[in-house]
């Protein structure tokens, strides 16, 4: 029977901190048979939802637990449920924050819902009279630190009548990989591998032993493995996935979010639309229909009340990304760019087969962006606010710098070898270096050099340090530490254990406020001609196709200009002679890296200016591509042509864009290419 682990397995989070290698460890587990595996990283939960989702996709029983030490004691804590998991949450948190952290005081007092494994005696008698004693185990860790030591764990729990546990320490999967924790030792303290203590070491038999192997470490003391499988049964924790968690915004009263937000919107059209309504109440409609149903009418709220004081504060502010495609972040003041005029499909924002929550990425003036994240610590309090983590990993350059320090290489050989290689490479570390001259090659010793190339392979990808997202804000509707450990970064800012990723696993929604040099530059302009010149300009209500503006794209003058000012992109203004927003949208789109490689730039310069035909694929795509002179351009236009030629709602041609866009090979991609063809097939297309 393998239903039951060593409940003491770490990832690489507890040598540094970053993203687990968490397929690899579940790949292991299954190879040795395990149907239950539980990730208990020092003081940390980094890697805890990752390992979560995957386990449960391999079929694996994911226990999330806590190697919790402070600096006189130390306990394993599992998750029994999800108040254990929130218990565990706050722990950690405090840990972290607290001055005056006290582990048996915390343990006392948020000890609903977990397990609690030591095998420090002292802390166990601390313990016996304040936890439930149901959850409260003394570990027997095999291999044993001492025979002395394990008999005063066996002694002291037949005195505190406490029950004993078999764990095992767990830091690599297997013998082979016995070195690799040695040189990320050596990395973390910024050593050399020759110089470390034998205390620094991990113990080379700490690997994932088989079940066999397990059950022959407690032959001896068979309630050991029963109560380990006691707690493995007992840990039935059912993390909440993918349902968006708002804060709580005060409505006026006799108000719903809903109606507050259409009353919010149709002050938005008055403004927006004057007399001619129709089509925008229309699409008003539909959309607060399916953001309603889909249950983000409180978010698109939390979001206009932050724009809101940015605006009352007169900080420049704009809302970028596929918001734009949305009549209510248009009405909301969130976005600037009119869906309809610009025939902007709501789909590719929002639609009812999408249950993520939809982006609203803010851009704010870099000088004041701080004075509107202050006053949403200050609205909902600091105990609901926090900044997201980035969890860096290992890059080719970075994984040879580090480890080729941990040989002893000094700083400008290391420099000399660096500065000969890409940033990042699909190819292995091994077959880069192979590419250098002889001399840089030469200039290491063959046997450090093939152990430096191995492990820094093995590593690229590990966790390298931990980081403060650029501009990303998350705010809960109680304190944060329910949801996800907190921890203090280095520049003294709280910030979420968990990177966006997991962030957004849970359900906790991300704000990102982006500091925009473009938006201060502008600001700084108006009010230079407000001082000098006396006029004062709102830039909102500049015509589109103003005569100086429209001299200086035509002229490439966009220097200082937000994302416009780029050599190819001046060069690319002047080609296409642009003469409105419009045009810019259409440069926009032509500079990036796809429409770039694949020849498109060049083919829609060349229709545009009358120097060849413009031609369409196939018919039906008249009314997608007419204004692209049959060039795809943007995202939404994946969405657009699929559904034009299948003859499928925008709704599914968005999850094929979905696909295209993320999944860049893969059986995935095939399915949904094969899918797109026999629809189109069937729709009357030829396959030629």
């Amino acid at each position: 029977d393998t239903s039951f682990a060593p409940l003491a397995l770490r990832s690489n989070y507890s040598l540094l901190c970053g993203t687990a290698p968490v397929e690899r460890v579940l790949e292991r587990a299954a190879e040795l048979g395990y149907g239950a595996l539980a990730l208990t990283d020092i003081n940390n939960l980094y890697g805890a939802i990752k390992f979560y989702k995957a386990a449960r996709e391999a079929g694996v029983t994911p226990i999330i637990g806590c190697n919790l030490r402070d600096d006189r004691s130390g306990a394993v804590l599992l998750a029994r449920d999800l108040a254990g998991y929130s218990n565990l949450c706050r722990i950690i948190t405090a840990r972290h924050l607290d001055e005056k952290f006290s582990l048996p005081d915390c343990l006392a007092r948020f000890q609903e819902g977990l397990h609690v494994l030591t095998q420090d005696v002292a802390l166990a008698a601390n313990l016996s009279g304040r936890v439930d004693r149901k959850y409260l185990w003394l570990a027997l860790v095999r291999p044993a630190r001492s025979i002395r030591h394990e008999q005063s764990v066996l002694q002291e729990a037949e005195n505190l009548g406490l029950k004993v546990v078999g764990t095992t320490d767990t830091y690599f999967l297997s013998a082979e990989e016995s070195a690799l924790p040695r040189v990320l030792t050596a990395v973390r303290r910024n050593t050399v591998v020759a110089r470390l203590a034998a205390d620094d070491l991990v113990p080379s038999h700490s690997f994932l032993v088989s079940p066999e192997a397990f059950r022959r470490l407690f032959r001896d003391c068979p309630q050991a493995l029963e109560n380990n499988r006691r707690i493995v049964e007992d840990c039935n924790l059912e993390i909440p996935m993918g349902r968006p968690v708002f804060p709580r915004f005060p409505l006026p009263e006799g108000q719903t979010a809903l109606s507050y937000l259409r009353r919010l919107c149709l002050d938005g059209i008055a403004r927006r639309y004057g007399a001619d309504r129709r089509e925008a109440l229309a699409r008003l409609e539909h959309e607060l229909e399916v953001i309603e149903r889909l249950g983000f009418t409180e978010y698109f709220i939390f979001v206009w009340d932050i724009l809101s004081f940015a605006r009352e504060k007169g900080i420049p502010t704009i809302g970028r990304g596929s918001g734009a495609s949305s009549i209510v972040s248009y009405l909301l003041g969130i976005t600037s760019i009119d869906p309809i005029k610009y025939n902007i499909p709501f789909e590719r924002f929002l639609h009812l087969r999408r249950s993520d929550c939809p982006d609203l990425d803010i851009d704010l003036c870099w000088v004041r962006r701080d004075e509107v994240i202050e006053s949403i610590y200050r609205r909902y309090g600091a105990s609901r606010v926090a900044m997201v983590s980035t969890h860096a990993t290992f890059r080719l350059r970075s994984a040879l710098r580090e480890v080729a320090k941990a040989f002893g290489v000094s700083n400008s050989a290391v420099s000399r070898i660096l500065t000969r290689l890409p940033y990042d490479s699909e190819c292995s570390i091994g077959e880069v270096f192979a590419g250098l001259p002889a001399s840089i090659r030469d200039s290491l010793d063959e046997a450090t050099l093939q152990s430096i190339l191995r492990y820094a392979e093995q590593i690229r990808g590990f966790p390298h340090h931990l980081s403060i997202h650029c501009g990303g804000l998350v705010i809960g509707d109680r304190p944060l530490n329910c949801y996800v450990p907190l921890e203090r970064a280095d520049k003294g800012i709280v910030i979420t254990q968990y990177d966006k990723d997991s962030i957004e696993d849970i359900g906790l929604v991300k704000m990102d406020l982006l500091g925009n040099h473009g938006l201060t530059i502008r600001d700084e302009a108006v009010g230079l001609l407000k001082k000098h010149r006396g006029v004062s300009l709102n830039t909102e209500e500049i015509p589109d196709c103003d005569p100086l503006a429209v001299g200086l794209l035509k002229s490439g003058g966009t220097l200082s200009c937000c994302q416009l000012e780029s050599p190819a992109m001046r060069s690319l203004l002047q080609m296409l002679g642009a003469s409105c927003v419009k045009d810019l949208m259409q440069a926009l789109a032509l500079i990036r890296p796809g429409p770039a490689s694949l020849g498109m730039k060049e083919a829609f310069v060349r229709r545009k200016r009358g120097l060849e035909p413009a031609t369409l694929p196939h018919p039906l795509l008249a009314g997608v591509l007419a204004d692209t002179y049959g060039v795809m351009l943007y995202e939404d236009d994946a969405m657009l042509v699929a559904s034009a030629l299948t003859g499928i709602p925008l709704e599914e041609g968005d999850l094929l864009r979905r696909i295209i866009s993320k999944e860049k090979t893969g059986a995935k991609l095939l399915e949904a290419s094969k899918k797109f063809v026999q629809e189109a097939v069937s729709n009357g297309i030829p396959l030629q």
